[in-house]
């Protein structure tokens, strides 16, 4: 004999309208690489493959990284700049355009370019820019549970991709 409740049997299947998402943001990549003598309108392509830039001594130079951020459930996402102790590309465009959270459910792709700076007295060497993508996913089974507190908000989905570059003097 089946269990009852509210008039259905425990015998009779019922759909679940419920759906489950838990990929990770992999389609997230850097989709351009570009530099210049700071204050010049020219950029020069790098390609993403092993980039090096050929920097006059004594110049400031731009990077322009351009990205696709995209998930399925997009939650939010950094992009940054990296060095080898000596200095570090500094972000000068918007800080929209490295850092985005987001918006609503079908806020879920954002592609775009941001600019950073490296100043002449950064040393030639190895640099990098860093694309960190979160999902919004969470998982109900964590012993916390599921967070209210808007100042908690741990992160089980996410997609890290770094794009090293070497900054050589001439």
């Amino acid at each position: 004999m089946g269990i009852r409740h509210k008039g259905l049997s425990s015998n009779k299947s019922t759909l679940d309208a419920s759906s489950f998402d838990n990929s990770a943001p992999t389609q997230s990549r850097f989709t351009a690489l570009a530099y210049r003598i700071a204050g010049s309108s020219t950029w020069i392509d790098l390609g993403l493959t092993c980039p090096v830039v050929s920097r006059p001594a004594g110049s400031d130079i731009e990077f322009r990284v351009s990205y696709l951020a995209t998930a399925a459930h997009l939650r939010s996402f950094v992009l940054s700049g990296g060095g080898c102790g000596g200095g570090t590309p500094v972000l000068s465009s918007a800080p929209s355009t490295a850092a985005h959270w987001h918006t609503d459910a079908l806020d879920n792709t954002v592609a775009n370019q941001a600019i950073f700076s490296l100043p002449a007295s950064a040393p030639q060497g190895a640099y990098s820019f860093h694309l960190v993508v979160h999902s919004r996913a969470f998982n109900p089974d964590d012993a916390n549970g599921f967070a209210t507190d808007w100042n908690y908000d741990p992160i089980y989905i996410w997609h890290n991709t770094t794009l090293p570059v070497a900054v050589v003097n001439t």
